[in-house]
């Protein structure tokens, strides 16, 4: 045919979704966000949202209705991913250690989604707190 550019699933991945799932970002129906959100401000920083379309296995989750989001703490970066001579500044790199000693305990520590039944549980059982 006439050229261009095309794309498929690998066969063993079931059929190509239809459907763009979206987690909602949000500080009142994503209290994880949020948390985010104001661990990050504490530090100075603000969060950027990007849409990275078919980049993540985070897609297959949300088709199943878990929400879930990535996050990248090097900021000020050029994107780089996949490309020739891929790299992050060292500095960069260093600052983002910090951001995540920051935001692991601040997301780890709260008690968003406790009690939340997973998807094959029954409403009724009890989820114990790591």
């Amino acid at each position: 045919g006439g050229g261009g550019v095309s794309w498929c699933h690998a066969p063993w991945c079931g059929n190509a979704p239809k459907k763009h799932h979206v987690t909602k970002i949000d500080r009142e129906s994503n209290p994880w966000w949020a948390i985010m959100e104001d661990t990050l401000g504490g530090m100075g920083r603000t969060l950027t949202p990007e849409i990275f379309p078919a980049g993540t296995d985070s897609r297959f989750l949300r088709a199943l209705g878990i929400p879930c989001f990535g996050f990248s703490p090097l900021s000020n970066s050029p994107v780089l991913l996949h490309e020739h001579n891929e790299y992050v500044h060292e500095t960069v790199f260093i600052e983002g250690i910090s951001v995540y000693e920051q935001l692991l305990p601040a997301l780890l520590d709260s008690d968003v989604g406790v009690g939340i039944p997973a998807a094959d549980e029954e409403p009724s059982a009890k989820r114990a707190k790591a």
